[in-house]
């Protein structure tokens, strides 16, 4: 995850500036203090990462096609997310703009619901969706709602003044 690359940076650096340290003693000390450090903060980064990740996923469904047809009919305003683990870029549309005070505060009222895929392990039916669209890659986000049965597809690098004007188009 993002958190955990940072502390590995963060710590690569410390190390490099424990090596500049002269005295012996305050050498001895830090580099102590580093590897306490480096056996307990994964831990507790973990957690809270489990904690936020099960808060999340409770605001999302699932991505079925046919459920979005579904909602479509309803005329309901979907977001449709499609991810995975190892795409950065999904990985910081997340952090910047889907977890967002403002879009949370819409997915968890149900002004909005969240359809989220997870193509980590590949997908079959994900795949042909995002053919539909012309796409064959990740990230993929659009807003479904009565003035946009189709869709209304976002940028790869989403940012959530582009993502409240397609919620809008979409009503």
């Amino acid at each position: 995850g993002l958190l955990p690359a940072l502390l590995v940076v963060i710590f690569s650096l410390l190390i490099f500036c424990s090596l500049r340290i002269k005295t012996k003693m305050v050498k001895v000390i830090f580099a102590t203090i580093l590897i306490i450090l480096s056996f307990t903060l994964p831990f507790d980064f973990h957690e809270r990462e489990a904690k936020f990740k099960s808060e999340q996923n409770s605001y999302w469904q699932v991505f079925d096609e046919s459920i979005l047809q579904n909602l479509v009919s309803q005329n309901k305003i979907i977001i449709v997310d499609i991810t995975a683990d190892w795409c950065l870029t999904c990985k910081f549309n997340k952090l910047l703009v889907l977890n967002d005070k403002e879009i949370t505060k819409k997915l968890k009222s149900g002004e909005v619901i969240g359809l989220r895929a997870d193509i980590t392990q590949p997908d079959s039916d994900v795949m042909k969706f995002l053919a539909k669209h012309n796409r064959y890659a990740i990230p993929f986000n659009a807003v479904y709602g009565p003035n946009a049965r189709n869709g209304l597809l976002a940028s790869e690098f989403l940012n959530k003044k582009q993502l409240v004007d397609l919620i809008e188009k979409a009503r």
